[in-house]
């Protein structure tokens, strides 16, 4: 039995400007600045253990298809050191990058090169790239298996939250050397990172803004895995909308003082989460967020959090909030 520890974690206050309001000054209307307070994170711990047993993958099919899938699916014995990584939504973009392939990090370091992950069957492909580049070798199978398998909590997980920079850092050289040799279209040091399916600026005037002062419309889902990291690791000043293709941040190099990103969310979307990420990174970091609608402000001034299906929801920005987070220093003074 080995214990992994992920020590408490204070990151420093942060701005965050709202749209003009008159909440502001009721004769002269004004954008609102906000001093985000420094926030602590509690340590936290994850157990692991080495065990022979089954892995089992638990799709989302019906009860009486998994019992036709369990009959036919006999175990696969696999040789060595396994662990199962079908937990904890791996087709999600932002979490393999936060979760999955920081803790592959800590625990190749454990024990040893030969562990083997096991994903599931995945349309995304990128996701395979992650591992590709760091070297880590997996399985993409919804077979059972069965040999001696590394155990964690899956309720643990939280724990690379705090941990995971310092775990990327272990493979890190080695991944930066394959980008530096991964040839793809050069990008601008200023870039605006868009989303098309879920969560979209309604406001066109934010667009033709951000194009008027140099930066150049992406959208990360065009673009593979590397290429995705390579964006964001050129650019010096990203504005963006919170979402999982922001999330090749993490792996952006420690030598890039400098780097500034303003994060755009929704009003009933913002989180520290980013702003955790950045500090992490050496990144400074901004918040903009969405205007405030009326069928929004009695959740927001409630105890309980609004319904997460409307943090996906399309939104408006104001302008002049965002021409103040680009101009203004990042750092509270």
């Amino acid at each position: 039995m080995q214990k992994l520890f992920g020590e408490s974690l204070v990151i420093p206050p942060a701005y965050m400007y709202g749209a003009t309001t008159r909440a502001v000054d009721r004769c002269q209307p004004d954008v609102e600045k906000i001093i985000l307070p420094k926030k602590r994170y509690d340590s936290l711990s994850m157990n692991l253990s080495v065990d022979f047993s089954e892995a089992k993958f638990k799709s989302e099919r019906t009860f009486f298809q998994r019992i036709i899938q369990n009959k036919s699916n006999r175990a696969r014995p696999i040789d060595g050191l396994f662990c199962d990584f079908r937990v904890f939504s791996p087709e999600n973009w932002a979490h393999i990058f936060f979760y999955h392939i920081p803790l592959a990090c800590k625990l190749v370091d454990l024990y040893g090169e030969d562990i083997v992950f096991v994903l599931p069957e995945l349309k995304n492909k990128k996701i395979f790239q992650l591992f590709e580049l760091f070297n880590i070798k997996y399985i993409e199978s919804n077979e059972t298996f069965q040999g001696n398998q590394i155990l964690f909590d899956v309720e643990s997980f939280e724990i690379c939250t705090l941990k995971r920079r310092e775990w990327l850092n272990l493979r890190l050289p080695e991944a930066y050397s394959k980008l530096d040799s991964y040839h793809c279209a050069l990008f601008p040091k200023k870039i605006f990172v868009n989303r098309r399916d879920s969560r979209k600026i309604i406001n066109q005037d934010v667009r033709s803004f951000l194009i008027s002062e140099g930066f150049q419309e992406i959208f990360m889902e065009d673009y593979d895995a590397l290429t995705q990291i390579k964006i964001l690791d050129n650019a010096n000043i990203i504005v963006g909308i919170h979402g999982a293709g922001l999330a090749p941040l993490l792996l952006s190099r420690s030598e890039s003082c400098g780097k500034k990103m303003v994060g755009i969310m929704p009003a009933v979307q913002v989180t520290s989460g980013f702003r955790l990420l950045c500090f992490q990174s050496g990144i400074s970091w901004t918040g903009v967020r969405g205007k405030i609608e009326s069928r929004f402000a009695s959740h927001l001034l409630s105890t309980s959090p609004p319904p997460l299906a409307w943090s996906y929801q399309n939104f408006q920005v104001c302008v002049e909030s965002l021409k103040r987070a680009l101009k203004e220093p990042s750092e509270v003074a």
